[in-house]
């Protein structure tokens, strides 16, 4: 796959360098009624604040992306007793922000720590195509703001649960960014549906943060403001964004190197590959 944009970079942005990385490890991640988030609901994007929809697009989306949680070789966990059924916005019975162990917030939580979950290993459920997977889902998180906010780099930061459905078209667009050196919180990335049974998404450049804009997402990147409020709110489930995956946890190297599947079909892939290492 070629690295080279369609949209010419400016020149305030070209001499950036580095890696996209760094700014991309932090521990805690939410994304609940009242935090702000993008919800893919019905393959539609629907941008909620405080439970409400204020903003909907059918196709497609322009949004600034500020950060990509948890860390590398980890990823959001959901769990619910009795399933999730969509549309519900009750707080999952067990979740993980960081996949190590379950929030603070858990009432109920499953295991001291995520790797040794009886939830979180392979076969603990069914997928929708009947392939034996997990109860607990995964998903990866970003959290980003709208291209057309009228507050513009002052504007809201929504949450968006990305399932291991999208992680592949993810990865290649990060490759595409990281051979540019520019870091997301530069560029303006449109976010369009893959015409799939599930919500599925692709990512590409739609354009440039403006230059009177771009110190200030690119602080924001470094500061992570939603991680304050992340941590004391509950998860809202991740699973706007596609099925069931296969993410087996059952051994040390496997928590280091989980391994998903981009489709029930395909084959293994670590999530560090998936993430290039992000």
């Amino acid at each position: 796959m070629s690295n080279e944009l369609q949209v010419p970079i400016p020149e305030y942005l070209k001499n950036l360098g580095g890696s996209t990385a760094a700014s991309d490890h932090a521990a805690a991640i939410a994304a609940s009624v009242s935090v702000p988030r993008l919800s893919l609901r019905g393959k539609v994007f629907r941008f909620v604040e405080n439970g409400e929809e204020v903003k909907k697009e059918q196709l497609s989306t322009e949004v600034i992306i500020l950060g990509v949680e948890p860390p590398a070789g980890r990823m959001v966990k959901t769990y619910y007793e009795k399933g999730y059924v969509p549309g519900n916005t009750d707080p999952p019975d067990c979740a993980s922000h960081d996949g190590v162990k379950p929030s603070p917030w858990v009432n109920k939580p499953q295991a001291e720590f995520c790797q040794t979950c009886k939830w979180n290993q392979f076969g603990s459920a069914i997928s929708p195509t009947g392939k034996p997977t997990k109860k607990c889902r995964d998903a990866k998180q970003l959290w980003l703001m709208r291209k057309d906010d009228p507050q513009g780099a002052d504007g809201v930061q929504y949450g968006l649960n990305v399932s291991v459905s999208s992680l592949k078209a993810f990865s290649e667009y990060g490759r595409k960014l990281e051979a540019n050196h520019l870091p997301f919180s530069a560029v303006i990335t449109k976010l369009t549906f893959v015409d799939s049974e599930f919500p599925q998404l692709l990512f590409e450049v739609a354009g440039f943060v403006p230059q009177d804009q771009i110190e200030k997402t690119l602080k924001l990147t470094q500061e992570r403001p939603w991680n304050a409020v992340a941590q004391s709110l509950a998860l809202a489930a991740p699973h706007d964004a596609g099925p069931v995956v296969q993410l087996p946890g059952t051994t040390t190297q496997a928590m280091a190197q989980p391994v998903v599947s981009t489709s029930p079909d395909a084959p293994p892939q670590s999530v560090d590959d998936v993430l290039n290492k992000w």
